[in-house]
């Protein structure tokens, strides 16, 4: 049976818009992972407004609403989202700036040990780190890895910085 004009035309349409919106959610998902970086990398939000033509509250928006995306997908996300203010307390209290999770939890994935990343002041050490780990770890419940921007080399902190998403 040969399909009549009308629904050939329909299934026509209905694949357009099929892979249409498939590549929408690809461009979305994207665009999601750029707003992160650009935040990651203390891009100015009136910047990325004006690249992408649009408002800085609705940038704010778009971070805030992605961080919340990729954070809630696993436990340990979840976890951050739930204790924010309390993460960011405990970092300033340590002098530490620039909190991000990275790992696993900033690329939705589960994962034993949270990593996070932050700046720190260039005479911190190790035993900073350490420290901080411990305070955050205390206000999760859970193993916290911190590795401090200053203390890794290029290639290391641009991997760590990929994926990062700022609290």
């Amino acid at each position: 049976m040969t399909p009549t004009p009308r629904a050939a035309l329909v299934a026509e349409l209905t694949a357009e818009l099929t892979a249409l919106a498939e590549q929408r959610a690809a461009v979305e998902a994207a665009l999601r992972r750029a707003l992160l970086r650009a935040a990651s990398e203390k891009v100015g939000q009136a910047l990325i407004a004006e690249a992408m033509g649009v408002s800085q509250p609705a940038v704010s928006q778009a971070i805030t609403t992605a961080r919340k995306d990729v954070l809630a997908r696993t436990a340990a996300g979840r976890s951050v989202l739930e204790h924010r203010r309390a993460l960011l307390e405990a970092a300033r209290a340590h002098r530490a700036k620039d909190v991000r999770v990275v790992g696993a939890a900033a690329r939705g994935e589960d994962g034993g040990v949270l990593e996070v990343l932050v700046r720190l002041p260039a005479t911190a050490g190790p035993h900073d780190t350490a420290a901080l780990a411990g305070a955050l770890a205390g206000v999760l419940g859970r193993q916290v890895d911190v590795s401090a921007e200053h203390l890794l080399d290029g290639q290391a902190l641009a991997a760590r910085v990929a994926d990062a998403v700022p609290l």
